[in-house]
């Protein structure tokens, strides 16, 4: 029950787990305005996409101590040579976290803090959704301000919630893309608009089910998920169930973790004003809904990163861990 990347990737929290390794690296993405690219810059220009770029200095920080790497700056976005970041992060690549500084025109990154946030994403992106005016980490439970995570980022993410539903960036490989695959997704959705929210879970459960079929070497297909079926791992009916979920208005997260000593990744799904625990992957297995902690049936399910497992869950649901 292996993930095959452990990549949850949202908007404003991200945890990356695994590192820089070039062999491994496969679409990296940093949503900052912050974005290292996949492009060799050499000589003293460079063409990306088709744009001219000449070399202009930005101060980096990691761990609290400036380091000499070279920055082309496109349009208000950041890019450096993988080789350098890489060889900044030595040895053998670290989990890290990227912020912007926008202040102070400087990219931070932090080894002992592997999250990524949008510090300064009202600056940099004053009409995106997300930007809050709205004071709403009083309605949080205050112990999540205890360490990481702030209130300003509280507020960013909250906002974003009520914006867009979610903070999440799907991209492509949890959004169906064809016309049937398209059509499929609407007409399941619809189906189920209506229903209790426990219902709604079974019923998102039971298509979870019928249209994956747990494989490790074979890929995953979005679309061929909703018009048949498709393989994964338990990072894809983790994902699979949370895009789910937040389609049918059910708020949920993803959470990366060991179990039994393996890797795995499952849910907690909001419902009835209850955080409840959710496997997919053991679902599949079970050919039933394993939902709630009676479900774990003597499997231990460890989390890599509680703390982000309940900010997620005040983001979503404010005051729910209290």
């Amino acid at each position: 029950m292996r993930p095959t990347s452990i990549v949850n990737y949202q908007l404003s929290i991200i945890n990356y787990k695994e590192g820089l390794d070039m062999k491994r690296f496969k679409g990296l993405q940093f949503i900052l305005g912050v974005v290292v690219g996949a492009i060799v810059f050499g000589g003293s220009a460079a063409i990306a996409a088709g744009i001219v770029a000449k070399p202009k200095t930005a101060e980096v920080v990691i761990d609290g101590k400036a380091v000499d790497l070279k920055g082309y700056i496109i349009e208000g976005r950041h890019y450096f040579q993988l080789r350098d970041l890489d060889a900044a992060l030595a040895p053998g690549g670290k989990d890290f976290g990227i912020v912007w500084d926008g202040k102070n025109n400087r990219v931070i990154i932090d080894t002992t803090k592997p999250y990524m946030t949008e510090s300064d994403n009202a600056q940099m992106h004053p009409d995106a959704p997300g930007n809050a005016s709205t004071d709403y980490s009083r309605q949080a439970n205050q112990e999540i301000f205890a360490s990481f995570f702030t209130p300003e980022m509280y507020n960013t993410d909250r906002q974003r919630v009520i914006d867009t539903g979610t903070t999440v960036n799907w991209g492509t490989k949890y959004t169906p893309q064809g016309m049937e695959a398209v059509e499929a997704a609407s007409t399941f959705f619809d189906s189920i608009a209506q229903l209790p929210e426990l219902d709604k879970a079974k019923r998102i459960n039971d298509f979870l089910c019928a249209h994956m079929m747990y494989n490790s070497t074979a890929a995953f297909l979005v679309d061929e998920f909703w018009t048949g079926t498709t393989n994964g791992v338990c990072e894809e009916y983790a994902s699979m169930f949370q895009y789910m979920c937040w389609r049918a208005k059910l708020p949920c997260v993803y959470i990366s973790g060991i179990t039994d000593a393996n890797d795995h990744a499952w849910n907690e799904v909001y419902i009835n004003g209850k955080w409840l625990f959710y496997d997919g992957n053991l679902s599949d297995i079970r050919q039933s809904i394993a939902i709630g902690e009676e479900a774990k049936n003597g499997h231990v399910y460890t989390e890599r990163n509680t703390r982000l497992t309940i900010y997620q869950k005040e983001v979503y649901a404010p005051s729910s861990t209290m």
